[in-house]
């Protein structure tokens, strides 16, 4: 009997032993086959219920969450109604932001609570994307929204590094510098891997490759810590005063930004774009996942490829300058005609814009004051604006006080104009000299300013020398 029991006890091991073994074999030619999107894993009873709890919890936060954005609306409305002092009304507006802003990073936290109770599940995923989402129009750096993005961060590339939700909203991530955005980017380009994903990952790494070593060539040319300008006034003698933000990074980081090659950020940029353009054709390019339709999305016909070229192209038109600047015949915003060639003779400054673009705000007081500095010279500013709605374009034209003229280019990313110059963020700089040829691109600040002095140096030595020689 005792045999008996040994004999079976010893089949029964074989048997698991060979079943084992044929799951070993055959699981990573599973694995290399499927496309992971497309594998269905069946759901557990416990598993449905906390997704479900999930979505339940986030839908009561997101309800809070408008109302206090509703609440705010309607009492900025309330105060540009009510205050008459232009000082005293941006004193209340400073500082209902500021408590709306405390307000939302509670929020946030809150929402990445509610991921972690199954932070695997497509419904946790979602509610990440959300947080994400939050700062396509507003950096994090530093604080508690930084903290709360980098949870989101953190679950997202652990979870869902292969997702192509998430690889498509990091496309809309890539036009300000982090130490999130930092591993986001990476870590997706890393560990994606199924081939459209993998190709999406590979574009945005690429684009937001490109971003950074423009912002530290940037950075190279402002002071330590780096700070931007959040308001100016006119104080009681009527002089002009700047409010500068809090150092935007932390010591750590910024020190490691200002120390990175520039060269070496760009060819492993142009190198992810080569990447693309000649491994992962036919995948489309689309941005971002809330809204197919949004400012941010590109024409949905183009493919990752296609963008990838389009740079590989600017790329190349930087290591041979001075190429001749597309004409541009639109009508402007009041639907005036507009040529640029009739300004040929001239150093023109181009300005790429949108009202819905707060960099391009935040930079339209030193385009006024190289416009009133450059008045009496052979200089002209004119603006290309991409607001696909007219009336948010002339308003936000008469609010700046922008004395310029403006084209009008409709949605972001699609009209003739920015196709053209190959635009791709906002704003976005084109200095074209007398002869109008491209000499510079996407330069701001100071670095703005001394190339705009150095061209119209030369014009001025290139016509003094002309009229001496007709005397």
């Amino acid at each position: 009997m005792i045999k008996f029991q040994l004999i079976t006890i010893i089949f029964m091991i074989a048997f698991l032993f060979h079943v084992n073994a044929v799951t070993a074999q055959e699981a990573p030619q599973v694995l290399r086959s499927a496309n992971p999107r497309d594998v269905k894993i069946e759901a557990q009873p416990a598993d449905e219920a906390l997704s479900s709890r999930i979505r339940e919890e986030f839908e009561i936060l997101l309800k809070e969450y408008l109302l206090i954005r509703n609440t705010y609306s309607k009492k900025m409305a309330e105060l540009r109604a009510e205050e008459t002092n232009k000082d005293q009304l941006n004193l209340k507006i400073r500082e209902a932001y500021k408590q709306l802003k405390s307000k939302d990073y509670g929020f946030y936290h809150r929402a990445v609570d509610i991921a972690e109770l199954k932070p695997n599940s497509l419904a946790a995923r979602d509610v990440l994307l959300w947080v994400l989402n939050q700062t396509v129009t507003r950096a994090e750096r530093q604080g508690k929204f930084a903290e709360a993005i980098g949870r989101a961060v953190d679950l997202l590339v652990l979870h869902h590094f292969d997702d192509l939700d998430v690889a498509r909203t990091a496309l809309a991530l890539i036009h300000q510098v982090s130490p999130n955005r930092d591993k986001l980017l990476t870590s997706l380009y890393d560990r994606a891997r199924t081939d459209e994903v993998k190709a999406t990952a590979t574009l945005a790494l690429a684009l937001y490759l490109e971003k950074k070593s423009d912002f530290v060539a940037h950075l190279h040319d402002r002071p330590f810590p780096f700070r931007i300008v959040l308001y100016e006034d006119i104080d009681e003698k009527g002089k002009k005063t700047t409010t500068e933000s809090e150092p935007i990074f932390d010591e750590a980081y910024e020190t490691r930004l200002r120390s990175l090659e520039l060269d070496s950020l760009r060819k492993k940029s142009e190198s992810l774009f080569k990447e693309v353009a000649q491994n992962h054709k036919g995948f489309p390019y689309v941005i971002g996942t809330t809204k197919p339709k949004s400012k941010r999305a590109l024409a949905p016909q183009r493919t990752l490829a296609e963008e990838a070229q389009d740079h590989l192209n600017e790329i190349r038109d930087r290591q041979f300058p001075s190429q001749i600047a597309p004409e541009i015949t639109s009508p402007d915003i009041h639907g005036k005609p507009l040529r640029l060639s009739d300004y040929r003779g001239k150093i023109v400054l181009l300005i790429f814009w949108g009202s819905w673009c707060a960099p391009c705000l935040r930079d339209i007081p030193h385009e006024r004051e190289i416009f009133s500095r450059l008045r009496d010279k052979p200089f002209v500013m004119l603006g290309v604006n991409c607001d696909e709605d007219l009336d948010k374009a002339e308003k936000a034209v008469e609010t700046h006080q922008m004395g310029w003229r403006n084209w009008t280019d409709g949605m972001p990313g699609s009209g003739p104009i920015v196709r053209a110059y190959r635009i791709r963020t906002y704003p976005s700089s084109v200095v074209i000299d007398n002869k109008g040829l491209i000499r510079y691109k996407n330069i701001f600040g100071d670095r703005l300013d001394r190339a705009l002095d150095l061209l119209l140096h030369e014009l001025q030595e290139t016509t003094g020398k002309a009229g001496s020689h007709s005397q």
